[in-house]
């Protein structure tokens, strides 16, 4: 009983986000300071969610050690929680924060269906759910690969956005943190910062790129790299 009313509250969370990240760019036409109400709602809606998946997980367990602390922060959920909460109380927007938070949010929701709706309402799963949630899950792969490449985009437009001051040095901080932790526990996040490196590389060493920005893309690529696997 408590497990299915988790999972109702769950799937109440991550409709709600998705309902408001759907709402925030069609506000934004509309009503500006509607948007910005929807975007905060979607952001908490993540947060409250990822902090009863993590209750949910580890309430049975809870111990007060250093063990047990780095145990629960290597996990995904923490690693959301802890990122959203953070960007909510400091009000920063942007849309790319939203996108990963969606992904998970669309595969939760299609989750509780295939295992909550089917067996009260067998005929409305197969006429409604069946087919869409076959191919979203067929898609998994796919999807976290377009996670990871949201999550590292938006990692590279905070390194600009402290140069143009749309969002703070500690911000940047605290998000290449987040994106630390990801990169240690994320084969999808290993794979598109390899691929992203690849393709600079290419471009930097080639024979027309000067020699200096050569050398600046091999410090930036240590430095990135030393934050990654610390």
């Amino acid at each position: 009983m408590a497990l299915v009313s988790y999972n109702g509250f769950r799937f109440l969370c991550n409709a709600f986000l998705l309902l408001n990240a759907v709402l925030h760019p069609v506000m934004a036409f509309i009503n500006p300071r509607m948007a910005a109400m929807c975007y905060r709602q979607a952001l908490l809606a993540a947060v409250v969610g990822y902090a009863a998946s993590l209750w949910i997980s580890n309430r049975s367990k809870i111990q007060f050690n250093l063990q047990f602390a780095q145990q629960v922060s290597s996990s995904a959920d923490a690693q959301y929680f802890m990122n959203t909460l953070i960007f909510f109380l400091t009000g920063y927007v942007n849309l790319l924060l939203l996108a990963p938070l969606c992904v998970y949010a669309a595969f939760s929701v299609a989750d509780t269906a295939k295992t909550v709706v089917k067996p009260k309402a067998p005929s409305l799963y197969e006429r409604f759910f069946q087919q869409r949630t076959t191919w979203l899950f067929s898609k998994t792969n796919e999807a976290m690969l377009y996670v990871a490449l949201m999550e590292v985009m938006l990692g590279l437009f905070m390194v600009a956005g402290v140069f143009t001051r749309s969002n703070s040095l500690i911000h940047l901080v605290v998000y290449w943190n987040f994106l630390s932790g990801r990169y240690r526990t994320n084969k999808a996040t290993q794979t598109v910062f390899g691929q992203l490196k690849q393709k600079i590389d290419g471009w930097t060493y080639h024979r027309f790129c000067p020699s200096v920005v050569r050398l600046l893309w091999a410090k930036v690529a240590g430095l990135l790299s030393s934050v990654a696997n610390r």
